[in-house]
C-alpha cells in the first residue's frame, strides 16, 4: 500500500512500504551462463531501443531550436498592467 501526497502544484509524493524477504537459491554454472547470455542480449536490445528514441528526441529538440521554441525557464512573462481610466 502506498501513501500519496501533493508536494506542490507539479509534484506527487509517493511513500511505499517494502517488505523484506530472505530466500535461499542455488544455481548451476550452466544456469548462470545462460542467465548472463540472456541479460547481455536484453541489454543490447534495450540499447537499440534507447538509441532509436534518442534520435527522435534529438530531432525534435533541433526542430524546437530551429523554430525558436524556448525552455519554460527562458520565457520571460511580462506582467499585464491594467490601464488607468
Amino acid at each position: 500500500m502506498a501513501d500519496y501526497s501533493k508536494i506542490n502544484d507539479t509534484t506527487l509524493g509517493v511513500a511505499e512500504s517494502i517488505e523484506i524477504v530472505q530466500e535461499a537459491k542455488s544455481y548451476t554454472l550452466d544456469q548462470l551462463k545462460m542467465w548472463e547470455a540472456a541479460l547481455v542480449k536484453k541489454a543490447a536490445d534495450i540499447t537499440k531501443t534507447i538509441d532509436a528514441e534518442l534520435i527522435i528526441v534529438r530531432a525534435l529538440i533541433a526542430k524546437c531550436i530551429e523554430l525558436g521554441i524556448k525552455e519554460a525557464a527562458d520565457v520571460v512573462v511580462e506582467p499585464v498592467i491594467p490601464e488607468s481610466k
